[in-house]
């Protein structure tokens, strides 16, 4: 604990109200405390810092702890994979994978293993990720995870060039008969031309 006593043989904030001009000897002896008290400063910074750095750690051990005894840590993973789809199926489609990903998927090696064995969470396929963020990967992903459930594809937006049209649908040929709704904002006319063969692959 600092205590900050002004000296008495100083002049006061009294003195500075009434207009005093210090001595020579006053203006010395102001300098002088000046110089103590920022001294004074930049220790109490350094230990302000250092409690700072204290209450961090100790909120990141309390976050820690409250996740260890969390209930939820508790349910079988069946169980949580029901909690997963209850909570995923109520977004919009084209943000399933997304979210599966970047929330459920990050939290823990647990979740991430009971998210990647939920495969409902993996059969919208975004064409925002195949086309605009250029996840080709992320198709393969979804293909595996989702097992043999129905897929359907998303988007709000356009589609690529021909070309990716093309290595889409070539990609996903083995799986087209799984494929039960397509949802799209598109150049339809343009998507469709010559892939008749393709299209009639589609799940009835």
């Amino acid at each position: 604990m600092y205590a900050i006593m002004r000296p008495t043989s100083l002049p006061n904030v009294e003195a500075q109200r009434s207009g005093h001009t210090p001595s020579s000897d006053e203006a010395l002896s102001i300098e002088a405390y000046s110089t103590q008290l920022r001294h004074q400063r930049a220790v109490i910074e350094e230990e302000m810092l250092r409690l700072s750095a204290c209450l961090q750690r100790i909120d990141y051990e309390l976050r820690v702890n409250r996740s260890l005894l969390a209930p939820i840590r508790r349910l079988p993973a069946e169980l949580l994979g029901e909690i997963f789809t209850y909570v995923v199926v109520g977004m919009p489609k084209e943000q399933w994978t997304r979210y599966t990903i970047q929330t459920l998927c990050s939290v823990c090696s647990t979740w991430r293993d009971v998210a990647r064995d939920t495969p409902c969470l993996w059969t919208a396929i975004s064409t925002h990720h195949l086309f605009v963020a250029r996840e080709e990967l992320l198709l393969d992903l979804q293909l595996e995870l989702s097992g043999n459930l129905p897929l359907e594809i998303v988007g709000e937006r356009l589609l690529g060039t021909p070309e990716l049209n093309d290595d889409l649908l070539k990609r996903m040929e083995p799986h087209l008969r799984r494929v039960v709704e397509i949802s799209l904002v598109c150049d339809c006319e343009g998507l469709l031309t010559n892939k008749q063969a393709q299209f009639n692959k589609l799940r009835a």
